[in-house]
This record gives structure tokens, sequence and C-alpha cells, in this order.
């Protein structure tokens, strides 16, 4: 309905033990929603929610790298997180290294 209206739209998405291992499927479901980006919030075990299911590190890794390969290869969807890493490196190498250094001190 947003798309048939031309309306540009971002997602949030919670990534849980069940979907942790198929990136691509997500970003596919994204990608065909016509959503523009997508944030993707890992489930944590913290406060209030001790009872969630664990996802190990692993699991979270080939997540990460997964988005990424989807990303580099040209998907419709932004995901929030490459494109926030992406803005800051760029940030960064446009500042002249005296800068940086000052920064950075």
């Amino acid at each position: 309905m947003l798309r048939e209206r031309n309306i540009d739209f971002r997602a949030i998405c919670t990534v849980l033990p069940q979907t942790v291992h198929d990136p691509s499927a997500l970003l596919s479901f994204f990608d065909e929603l016509g959503c523009r980006e997508v944030g993707f919030n890992v489930e944590e075990i913290e406060g209030i929610n001790v009872d969630r299911p664990h996802i190990d590190e692993a699991a979270v890794e080939e997540f990460w790298s997964g988005v990424v390969a989807h990303q580099i290869a040209g998907t419709g969807v932004q995901v929030r997180e490459v494109q926030n890493i992406t803005d800051y490196l760029s940030d960064r190498a446009r500042r002249p290294k005296t800068e940086m250094a000052r920064r950075e001190t």
C-alpha cells in the first residue's frame, strides 16, 4: 500500500534465533516490500529480557557478513548499520589528516 502511493518508508527488524541464519531472506522480504532502509537489532539478553533465547556470537557475525554481502551485491534496501559505518568512514576520509589527529588526541 505504501509503495502504491509512493510513500518512502523505513523499518526496524529484531533479529531472533529463528532469523539470524538467513539474512538474505530478511533483506529480500524488505526489498519486496519496497522498503527504503531497514535497521537490524539483534535480540539481547539484558534487563528484563532474561528469558529470551540466546543468539551465539558466531551466528551474529555470520548474520552481519551476510548483510554486508547482500549490500555489496546491490540490494535495493539500504541497511542502517552498513550505511552508518559507510558514512562514518567516508567522512573520515574527507577530513584533513591534521584535523583527524587533533580529534584523536
